[in-house]
């Protein structure tokens, strides 16, 4: 505790300089945080972590801050280490008792899972472990998360709404604050962590942040105080947000009065913090008398279940010796007792338990009275103590319910010894009635048997006989089948003849249709020699005549540049542009020089083709002549084949009538042996029927004697059985009042379980006491349920066992009487046996005699059938090989006439070849003629070109020569009107950067500089100050406006007088020398600085204009289909690799120029003018700019589509090959790099284009 300071003490709160406030003062709220903080650690926390905690919380503030000051090495973390160990100790104890408990049970444990139970005793707690090692651990770690309560999503944006409409017109404060409080409110920049609930309760309260201070003592004023100590005592603990500082006086009455109802109710919270851990220390004690206590009741059950297994298997060769089953029965007393062991030590803690509740009860009542004498609202001076209280009654609760359950289990062990007994007495009362029963049966299986072979020797007697009837019809059917047999057998030996003769006729035929093969094949292969032959003569001229087609390609196509490059260096006369002409007449000659070598490698390509054309002529007609021949072999082999068709049909027709008689021989011969078989069968069952009828009259005397001696044990075992009956009810009734008390604890379990359920449910999330309090109720429901199920269950199950021996004891002394009766009836069946043995022996001896007659008859019949068989065989065989034979024939017939048909194809594709081969010859010859012709019309035209070039490179001259004296005439700047203009505006600057960037700007102010630079300050610059000296001036001015300017500074030194060059001389020339090297370089700079002036001022006006328009993306456009192959460069260009990586589709602003941009311009230009239509200026007027305008709007516009990245033929100066952007449309190809820089423009499908690798 500590005093409360006075307003003017409050630090922060108000500086002279209100800018220098803090968002909230900070009276008090740290230690409402350490406490909140800290008094998570009595719900969230173990025992250890809970007795810390409340430590803490019962002494100053400063022990509270000490206790968090450090969570991993502070008191708090280290009694959660203790707390997790004391977990780890848990899990090994748990361990080891689940390890004891499998090995008491192992004696037992094999035969019970053969009986269907599991082998390994369940986890009985597991639920408390799986809590142990999950939740309560969870819970722990709760305790160091923030204790603020946060506000709804639906309240935050309330809040944002009201927020964001908050007006601070003319208020310069609120408004420089407005930021920071928004930040306070909804996390910075709103995405951190919100104020508390009660921040923005409040702001929505006053819907907006006050301005003015409450009257103090009024409604308003008092209502926020108590707005305040409630959000307090829900850990909300910060001071409001005040940065107009008009609720400092009622967080001061608020932080008084919280503080007196806080340190006013101490002593009860620190008790019933003290009596919650008791109560869940008894109810963790209860739990584990109850889970012992249930697992000693299972291993009683498991004993029995072995018990009841093996009396169930008396006769089993595996039953355990004796001295297993006295173990087992000392096994289960001793669980029994072990199970009543752990009911004092669960009522132990129910007392001790039921102690620390009413201790809490007592505290909260005490803390109560207070809050009343205070007038404040009771439990809200107890914070964390208020729901401890509760958890308090819940662990009592689970406790009581844990208690419950230990005695439910106890009882239910009771159950299942007592049944184990009544079980026992039972299977003793079952073995002697069961013996009764076996002698009863034994004496009825006797009489039954005595009846039966009495009955089964009758039957003997009169099978006998009927086998008898059956030998002697079996007899007369043999007899028959023989003859059948033998009239077969000599129609097969006829059929026989008749199919080897044909077989000879066949072989004959095969072999004439396999000589006509051989030479239908000869001659095949010389017609395919001729074919290939005449096919490669084809092919010869083919490319013969390709090569000269190609080559007259070139020859027009130079002529055709010839002429264009004639036309263009004309047209660049006629408008005056020199570098073009010239340029149009080298193309010329180089069209010329191309259409000349063209034509004469056309020549020599006719020629080719013609002599190739001969050979393929020459190769048809032999192939010709030697299809004829395969197809008359082939006739000779199809007739052979056919002759030796019909002899193998002959041949085959006459083995199906062999076989067919063979076949009648084989039915007759299979009738016969049955027919004896069924004789010697009936033979055979006749006697034996004669031995069984003998040995049943035995059975009959032996059973009735065994009758007579069953009857009599089975009275003796019958006195057994009642008596056994006795002891069985007694044990049931012992049984039967064991499962009463189970059930009856059973109940008392369920309420307290409810309880502990219902109380403690509402903490669950919150106070691992709660948690496991709830557990425990959840846990032992379920267990005292089962456990009063299994009693009850034991119990009927013992009831049963007696109401059964009852009946057995009953059902016993009738089987006796039934014994009795049964060995009388056993001795009449005897005699009757006797009388069937004589009748049965008579029938035997008939049977023989008929098995014997039948038996000499399937003999004969067996050797007709093989002689048929024979026949039969070799008749197949030689109509095998007639058919073998005619298929030969057929295949070689059928392959003489594929041969033949081969030959004729072969011929006809030679005659085909050879026509095809003199028709492209007689074209390669035309071609060569129209080749010689153009190259002839493309040399004309290069003269024409070169002289078009001459005329206007000097006229050109001229131009430039006018142009600069016209400028030197008129002023000293290198172009006529040398002013350059106003400077760069810092918007025109930024339009420039915005278009084409920092390198428009930086060509702007070179090419102003430029424009404005004087020839008299570039001559003095560069060592020429000698010349303006001795010469004057305006006459160096004059000789720049000159053709041959070195020439004019020389005539005027020869002019001037010798006594002013003496001794000038050498710096005379050495200045003339430098000044004329370079003066050309200055004059270009300035035109080119007019030049660049003018576009760039374009640019600016059209932005201003127009706007800027956002930069153009390509999107790669389909291949359509074309006749044009655009296939890639040869690998052999360059050793060099070709960039893999293909850069990303970029978006252009503009087509820009590159360094070789005026001598592609020049040569390219006239391209783009056929397409629009239209002229371009001189080189020297815009330097391509407009050029470069068209190119990016076709473009825009989609008539140039961009196709992908490529590479071109040839490497950039670095050697590499990298890749560029290609583009067709309106007949043309133009190629860009990456960043949007003019590299050339092509003629589509031809030259270059050609030659351009896609990526």
């Amino acid at each position: 505790m500590s005093a409360v300071p006075a307003q003017a003490d409050e630090p922060g709160d108000n500086p002279t300089n209100p800018y220098e406030r803090t968002i909230r003062i900070s009276l008090g709220a740290q230690d409402r945080k350490d406490r909140c903080q800290v008094s998570r650690g009595v719900h969230y926390g173990g025992p250890e972590l809970k007795t810390v905690a409340n430590n803490a919380l019962s002494g100053t503030d400063t022990d509270v801050n000490t206790a968090i000051k450090d969570w991993t090495f502070g008191p708090l973390g280290q009694a959660l280490d203790r707390d997790k160990e004391a977990g780890n100790t848990y899990g090994a104890a748990f361990k080891a008792r689940q390890d004891k408990l499998n090995e008491t049970n192992k004696p037992y444990a094999a035969d019970n899972s053969s009986g269907g139970r599991d082998y390994h005793a369940p986890e009985f707690g597991g639920d408390i472990l799986a809590f142990t090692f999950g939740k309560q651990r969870d819970l722990y770690y709760k305790t160091f998360e923030e204790a603020k309560p946060l506000p709804g999503k639906a309240s935050l944006d309330k809040a944002k709404e009201v927020f964001e409409a908050f007006d601070t017109t003319g208020d310069d404060f609120g408004r420089a604050y407005k930021p920071f409080a928004g930040d306070e409110l909804f996390g910075v920049g709103g995405k951190g962590t919100p104020g508390s609930a009660n921040d923005i309760a409040t702001f929505l309260r006053f819907g907006g942040f006050l301005k003015k201070a409450p009257e103090p003592d009024s409604p308003e004023y008092r209502s926020e105080v108590e707005q305040l100590k409630i959000a307090w005592a829900s850990c909300d603990s910060d001071n409001p947000i005040d940065h107009y500082r008009v609720l400092t006086g009622v967080v001061l009455e608020a932080h008084t009065e919280w503080e007196a109802e806080y340190a006013a109710q101490a002593k009860q919270r620190t008790e019933i913090v003290m009596a919650e851990m008791e109560a869940s220390k008894q109810a963790r004690a209860a739990t584990e008398a109850m889970l012992e206590s249930i697992r000693q009741a299972w291993q009683a059950d498991q004993i029995l279940f072995f018990q009841k297994y093996w009396a169930a298997r008396p006769d089993s060769i595996l039953k355990p010796k004796p001295a297993v089953f006295t173990k087992a029965a000392a096994d289960l007393t001793a669980a029994r007792k072990a199970a009543a062991a752990q009911v004092p030590i669960a009522d132990k803690a129910v007392a001790a338990a039921k102690t620390a509740a009413d201790k809490a009860t007592a505290s909260q009542s005490a803390a109560w009275t207070i809050a009343d004498t205070a007038k404040t609202p009771r439990g809200r001076g107890l914070m964390y103590g208020q729901q401890s209280v509760q958890v308090t009654k819940a662990s009592y609760a689970a406790t009581q319910a844990a208690a419950k359950t230990t005695l439910t289990a106890s009882n239910a062990a009771k159950a299942t010894a007592a049944d184990s007994q009544a079980l026992l007495a039972l299977a003793k009362t079952q073995s002697h009635a069961l013996n009764t029963e076996f002698r009863k049966a034994a004496a009825l299986e006797a009489a039954a048997q005595a009846k039966s072979a009495a009955a089964a020797a009758d039957a003997q007697a009169k099978d006998a006989a009927a086998n008898a009837t059956k030998a002697k019809n079996a007899q007369a059917t043999a007899e028959a089948a023989e003859e059948t047999a033998r009239v077969a057998a000599a129609k097969a030996k006829t059929e026989r003849g008749k199919a080897e003769k044909e077989k000879a006729t066949a072989a004959k035929e095969a072999a004439t249709a396999a000589s006509e093969r051989t030479k239908a094949q000869e001659a095949e292969a010389r017609a395919q020699a001729e074919r290939t032959a005449a096919g490669n003569a084809r092919s010869a001229a083919e490319t013969a005549g390709s090569t000269a087609g190609s080559k007259l390609a070139q020859a027009e196509a130079a002529e055709q540049r010839a002429y264009e490059a004639r036309d263009a260096a004309e047209e660049a006369e006629k408008k005056k542009n020199a570098t073009a002409s010239r340029a149009r007449s080298l193309e010329a000659a180089a069209a010329a020089a191309e259409g000349s070598s063209a034509a004469k490698e056309t020549r020599e390509a006719a020629t080719a083709a013609r002599e190739a054309a001969n050979d393929a002529s020459g190769a048809a007609t032999r192939a010709r002549a030697a299809a004829n021949d395969a197809s008359a072999a082939a006739v000779n082999a199809r007739a052979a084949a056919t002759r030796a068709e019909a002899a193998s049909e002959r041949s085959r027709a006459a083995a199906d009538n062999a076989w067919s008689a063979y076949m009648t021989s084989y039915s007759a011969a299979q009738t016969a042996h049955a027919a004896a078989a069924e004789a010697i069968d009936a033979a055979a069952g006749a006697k034996q029927n004669a031995k069984n009828a003998d040995a049943e009259a035995k059975k009959a005397q032996a059973a009735a004697a065994t009758a007579r001696l069953e009857a009599t044990a089975a009275k003796a075992e019958a006195a057994k059985t009642a008596a056994w009956a006795v002891k069985t009810a007694g044990y049931a009734f012992a049984a039967g009042q064991a499962a009463i008390g189970a059930r009856d604890a059973a109940k008392a379990v369920t309420k307290a379980a409810n309880e502990a359920i219902t109380i403690g449910a509402p903490y669950q999330e919150t106070d691992a006491s709660a948690a496991f309090a709830v557990l425990v109720g959840q846990t032992s429901k379920t267990m005292a349920e089962q456990q009063a199920a299994a009693a009850t269950a034991k119990a009927n199950e013992a009831a049963k066992a007696a109401a059964d021996a009852k009946a057995l004891a009953e059902k016993a002394a009738g089987d006796a009487k039934i014994a009795a009766t049964a060995a009388a009836a056993a001795s009449a069946d005897a005699a009757k046996a006797l009388q069937s043995v004589a009748a049965a022996r008579a029938s035997a001896a008939e049977a023989a005699k008929a098995a014997e007659a039948a038996k000499k008859a399937d003999a004969k019949a067996t050797a007709y059938n093989a002689q048929a068989g024979e026949d039969a065989f070799y008749a197949e065989s030689a109509a095998r090989d007639a058919e073998s034979s005619a298929a030969e024939a057929d295949r070689d017939a059928t392959d003489a006439e594929k041969d033949a048909s081969s030959a004729r194809s072969a011929a006809g594709a030679a005659e085909s070849d050879a026509t095809s081969a003199r028709n492209t010859a007689t074209k390669a010859e035309k071609d060569a003629t129209a080749a010689e012709t153009s190259a002839s019309n493309a040399d004309g035209a290069a003269k024409e070109a070169d002289q078009a070039a001459s005329r206007a490179e000097e006229e050109e001259r001229k131009e430039l020569e006018a142009d600069r004296k016209a400028a030197m005439e008129n002023g000293d700047t290198g172009v006529l009107d040398g002013n350059p203009g106003a400077e760069l505006s810092a918007d025109d600057e930024a339009i420039l950067r915005a278009e084409c960037g920092q390198t428009c700007v930086d060509d702007y102010r070179s090419a102003r500089a430029a424009v404005a630079a004087s020839v008299v300050d570039w001559v003095r610059a560069n060592g020429g100050e000698i010349l303006l000296e001795v010469l004057g001036v305006n006459n160096v001015k004059r000789c720049f406006g000159q053709g041959d300017i070195e020439s004019c500074l020389w005539a005027l030194v020869d002019a001037v007088s010798l006594v002013v060059v003496i001794g000038k001389a050498p710096a005379i020339a050495k200045a003339i020398l430098t000044v004329t090297s370079g003066i050309s370089k200055f004059f270009q700079k300035a035109e080119w600085g007019k030049r660049t002036l003018a576009t760039l001022r374009k640019v600016i006006e059209k932005v201003r204009k127009s706007g800027h328009k956002p930069p153009f993306c390509l999107v790669k456009g389909k291949t359509a289909a074309s006749s044009v192959a655009f296939v890639p460069s040869p690998t052999s260009v360059s050793s060099k690799a070709v960039r893999a990586e293909t850069p990303e589709v970029p978006c252009l602003k503009a087509i820009t120029a590159g360094p070789n941009m005026k001598g592609h311009y020049l040569k390219h230009r006239a391209l783009l003018q056929k397409v629009l239509n239209k002229t371009y200026p001189k080189w020297k007027e815009d330097e391509g700019a407009e050029f470069l305008t068209d190119l990016f709007e076709l473009v825009r516009s989609g008539r140039f589509k961009y196709k992908g990245m490529g590479t071109l033929p040839h490497p950039d100066s670095d050697g590499t090959y990298p890749a560029k952007l290609i583009f067709r449309g309106e007949g043309l190809t133009m190629v860009l790099k990456p960043g949007g820089e003019w590299q050339t423009l092509l003629e589509a499908g031809a030259g270059m284009d050609l030659r351009i690798r896609m990526l």
